[in-house]
């Protein structure tokens, strides 16, 4: 009986060239960046709220200026809606338009979902408090001084523990941006922003700002 003869294959493995790979990711590096759509991180600032000593801090430097009053300017947000208030002169005033009605602005069911209207309490703290004491106060660091209140751009946000954090951000935008009826009353762009300079630790506020520090605390 004859035998078989065996033949062995023997392959060779050649190294993968990887030069045009490298040539087109090389080329196609500098397309994809400049089509890169970079984060842009937006900051909100609030200050804590701060616990004033009983005692007066007036001192000899100040004895003889006149004292200046505080607007105290509150916004209340309940699971109703908005309720505004502040005291001009001493005494708590609500900016509800119909006296003793409560919230001033009522949220409603939209859809099964409940929304506030940010827009109507933006337009109310614009026409109600900015523009009828706009002209006797400023937020420009040369001009607060002659301010007649000192708490001029300031504005508690007191919230019950179970709004929602994006109706709290609602409220924010409402009290720091103008609304568009402020145009031709407001020169330039209706926008307040906060900016930080490159290689500085402060954030400088930039733009038309309304009402931009805001305390916020639970009630």
């Amino acid at each position: 009986m004859a035998k078989r003869k065996r033949h062995k294959m023997e392959f060779e493995i050649e190294d993968v060239n990887l030069l045009p790979i490298m040539n087109l990711i090389t080329l196609l590096i500098p397309f994809l960046l400049l089509s890169a759509q970079f984060i842009q991180i937006g900051v909100i600032l609030v200050e804590p709220p701060r616990i004033s000593s009983g005692g007066s801090s007036g001192g000899p430097n100040n004895a003889n200026q006149p004292e200046k009053r505080e607007l105290n300017l509150t916004v209340v947000v309940t699971g109703d809606g908005f309720s505004v208030n502040y005291k001009p002169n001493g005494t708590p005033v609500s900016l509800c338009p119909e006296k003793g009605k409560q919230p001033c602005i009522k949220a409603k069911m939209v859809g099964g979902k409940k929304t506030y209207d940010g827009h109507a309490l933006q337009k109310l703290l614009f026409e109600r408090v900015w523009k009828p004491f706009m002209k006797r106060n400023s937020l420009e660091p040369d001009k607060m001084k002659s301010n007649l209140f000192k708490d001029w751009g300031r504005v508690a946000i007191l919230a019950n523990d179970d709004i929602p954090y994006e109706v709290i951000v609602k409220v924010l935008d409402a009290t720091r941006e103008f609304p568009p009826e402020a145009k031709g009353v407001v020169s330039g762009r209706l926008a307040c922003e906060f900016k930080k300079p490159l290689g500085e630790d402060e954030w400088v506020m930039k733009g038309n700002c309304m009402f931009p520090f805001a305390q916020i605390s639970s009630q």
